[in-house]
């Protein structure tokens, strides 16, 4: 577990710390369903440090996927 941490933080991952479905998960702004591409925007972090939370800064999916769905999964035919 402890190797997970150093993995999802030295990319960037942060955790959701308000109370709700996503209680304690990871999440990252380039790092979206049917959004492929966005992760070439990720870098490594080089020394990420201990980061303050921002409980108050979480974003919001439920509201944001609301707002502007992400683009259905194409699946292939089996």
């Amino acid at each position: 577990f402890e190797s997970f941490n150093r993995q999802v933080n030295g990319w960037g991952f942060k955790r959701l710390l308000k109370r709700g479905p996503d209680h304690k998960t990871y999440y990252h702004e380039c790092f979206l369903r049917g959004r492929p591409k966005l992760t070439t925007l990720m870098v490594r972090l080089v020394n990420p440090g201990k980061r303050i939370p921002d409980i108050d800064g979480e974003p919001d999916f439920y509201g944001i996927s609301s707002k502007a769905p992400l683009p259905e999964i194409v699946r292939w035919p089996e």
